[in-house]
């Protein structure tokens, strides 16, 4: 049958508003995913970090393509370059001289395969180093919605062709190769690990925590200051200047909390990392149990809902993220205590003065 004719039978089936909707799901299935365009701002922000030292980065083809045979093989048109290689219908392996390496696992997590037609060549020089990148958006789920946000990168350290060193990168924000440079004075290369420390709603990120990584022979480790702190930025959007601020930052809170649970790059932010409600049905209020403190003291349940959302276990606000600093969280933490105590003392107080009800 005729291509227009199937789409007059269509026309007869379905009505206008619901044949919309159907072309556009098929449509969507059979597009390219497109990769989350980094916001300007953001990457001027970044720039900070590197200090006009980025390294000389070139992309040296666009395009791979597929090679006859089986497993499925993915090349560019550059000699001596990076191959990519489907193991089976989830792995895959990215080859250099005839020296293959896991694609599919990364310190932050596992990686999902990349799309053969998101994926690029990138050729990135230094003194004395040389590195190839192969970079691209992922398949299935990461080519669908806000998980286009996440780039994957398979950094290959080529400068000893008889020994190269591969390292699994993973982007954030649309970034892909901008997530990497050259600090200054460093003799390797270096990379910028984001990590969404608060979101202003399901898909929108406030805050970053910026981790900095050197690419060493042992593989990705974190650097360090003249002062020997660990080197970490805070990167704010500021909604009124329209654009993405960069701070120092003593400590990463977020990052630290995530990796010390083991939780991949790509699980959702727990609660204490949202700015916002979401949108779910609210629970009824808990019923308040009587409290002789209350009797004693004279207090109400007002003074309950003046105390920290968190002690209350309602839904944290904006302003009482995690984004505190220790010294926060331990004064918070000690004015609970003392809080505490009062209660206690006056519960006491008030036992005492009625002996035989107790």
């Amino acid at each position: 049958m005729h291509r227009n004719a199937n789409m007059s039978f269509a026309k007869l089936l379905l009505p206008a508003p619901l044949l919309g909707t159907a072309l556009a799901a098929m449509f969507a299935l059979v597009a390219p995913a497109r990769a989350q365009t980094p916001d300007p701002t953001l990457l001027l922000a970044l720039d900070e970090i590197w200090q006009l030292e980025r390294p000389g980065i070139s992309t040296l083809s666009d395009r791979f393509e597929r090679k006859d045979g089986t497993p499925a093989r993915f090349e560019t048109e550059v000699r001596d370059a990076l191959s990519y290689v489907h193991v089976n219908a989830e792995a895959a392996e990215v080859e250099f001289a005839r020296k293959r390496f896991p694609a599919n696992t990364s310190p932050w997590g596992a990686l999902p395969r990349i799309a053969p037609a998101s994926a690029r060549l990138v050729e990135v020089t230094m003194p004395r180093k040389r590195y190839l990148v192969l970079s691209g958006t992922g398949e299935g789920l990461f080519g669908i919605g806000d998980w286009q946000r996440f780039g994957f990168l398979h950094v290959v350290d080529v400068s000893q062709r008889w020994a190269p060193v591969h390292y699994p990168l993973v982007a954030e924000a649309g970034l892909r190769e901008r997530i990497i440079g050259r600090l200054p004075g460093s003799p390797v290369l270096n990379y910028l690990r984001l990590v969404p420390a608060r979101w202003s709603d399901a898909s929108t990120v406030e805050r970053y925590e910026v981790l900095v990584y050197a690419l060493n022979p042992k593989g990705a480790e974190r650097v360090r200051t003249a002062e020997g702190e660990l080197m970490s930025y805070s990167l704010t959007r500021d909604a009124e200047a329209g654009r993405w601020v960069l701070a120092p930052l003593a400590q990463t809170l977020v990052a630290d909390a995530r990796d010390a649970a083991g939780a991949a790059f790509s699980a959702p932010p727990s609660a204490a990392e949202r700015a916002y409600t979401p949108a779910i049905v609210t629970q009824p209020p808990a019923e308040t149990p009587a409290d002789p403190a209350i009797a004693a003291t004279g207090e109400t349940p007002a003074v309950d809902a003046a105390k920290p959302a968190a002690a209350n276990g309602e839904p944290l606000s904006g302003s009482d993220q995690i984004a505190e600093d220790a010294e926060t969280l331990a004064k918070r933490k000690a004015k609970e205590e003392a809080e505490q105590a009062a209660r206690e003392s006056a519960s006491s107080a008030f036992k005492k003065k009625l002996p035989g009800q107790f």
